[in-house]
């Protein structure tokens, strides 16, 4: 699906908050599946950015060793 790739190439807490609206909005007559996967693919893409301090810049990814 376009929208969980544009979830995808969010970096910043910033980006993913902006897509919440449009998320909303194209999951509006979805089906059940679409929608559970989006909001997994959205809840993973958060948890990943909040893990590397709020950016997935090259300069804020640390190590997860």
């Amino acid at each position: 699906m376009e929208l969980q790739e544009k979830i995808k190439a969010c970096k910043t807490m910033a980006e993913l908050d902006a897509m919440r609206m449009p998320i909303v909005l194209a999951l509006k007559n979805a089906t059940r599946t679409e929608f559970i996967d989006t909001q997994g693919v959205f809840r993973k893409q958060k948890n990943k950015i909040r893990r590397h301090g709020g950016s997935l810049n090259n300069s804020a990814i640390v190590s997860d060793k």
